[in-house]
């Protein structure tokens, strides 16, 4: 087996092995740090993502670029998808 850090093999009751590529925290395992960041940027990613769909269904669909299924769909991509719709998915009004 080649070394690859950061990499640890778990085997389950029926002997699986499950590599898996980063040591994932349980919830308790964060510092109350780490836990009020997750929060925080849960928080953002949430509100971008409810004002870019909000903007999206009110919006006519001749002052959109491209389908509003499609934007729809790319506004559930974390930050990156209401980031983009809002920078390159409406028209804007001169």
């Amino acid at each position: 087996m080649l070394f690859t850090p950061n990499v640890r093999a778990v085997a389950d009751a029926s002997g699986t092995v499950d590599v898996m590529s980063r040591n994932k925290k349980s919830w308790s395992e964060l510092s109350p740090r780490q836990r009020r960041i997750v929060i925080v940027m849960g928080s953002i990613q949430s509100i971008l993502a409810i004002a870019a769909w909000a903007d999206l269904a009110k919006r006519d669909r001749a002052a959109v670029n491209g389908s509003k299924a499609k934007w729809a769909a790319i506004i559930a991509i974390n930050f990156f998808g209401p980031i983009t719709y809002f920078r390159r998915g409406r028209i804007q009004s001169k």
